[in-house]
């Protein structure tokens, strides 16, 4: 009795051993699977926040860069030629004519960027008046000149005319 007493404690530790086994492996499995899934979780969050990031990155560069563009052409073309024409004028030179070529910033939105490029637009325009002012005093000053330079053709002429008629 002993020994069948024995023998089924020897199957029915077998056959726990067995059980425990199938249920390591099959956690084992579990374990793997729910790596596998953390990994495809993180990858596709990594993917997502770098999307999310290249977006944000963007929105800001692209306003900077067209704010950054209109600033130059400012400076470089409408307000350096303003510049070098009222410095013709100075020297007397009233040829040099300006033309303003910078165009305004679209304003897309009301956070910083928008200010700042509302601003942009703002010192643009006044820029804009003032070298339409500057053509216009140019034309002005051309016009008086010739009309003095007229009347001055008249007073030489009339003053050649009572000069010969005193002689006489």
């Amino acid at each position: 009795a002993l020994k069948s007493l024995n023998g089924i404690h020897d199957k029915l530790e077998d056959v726990i051993a067995e059980q425990a086994e199938a249920q390591a492996a099959e956690g084992d499995d579990t374990a793997n699977s729910v790596e596998r899934l953390v990994m495809i979780v993180a990858l596709a969050a990594l993917v997502a926040a770098l999307g999310l990031a290249f977006l944000v990155v963007r929105s800001v560069t692209r306003p900077v860069a067209a704010l950054g563009g209109r600033l130059r052409s400012l400076n470089e073309e409408d307000l350096s030629g303003l510049t070098a024409a009222l410095e013709s004028v100075a020297e007397g030179d009233l040829t040099h004519d300006v033309t303003p070529v910078t165009e305004p910033v679209e304003v897309k939105s009301r956070d910083e960027l928008g200010t700042l490029s509302e601003t942009f637009n703002a010192m643009l325009g006044r820029t804009q008046r003032s070298i339409g002012a500057y053509n216009e005093m140019r034309e002005q000053l051309g016009s008086l000149i010739g009309e003095v330079s007229a009347t001055a053709g008249t007073v030489s002429s009339a003053s050649q005319q009572m000069a010969s008629t005193s002689d006489e």
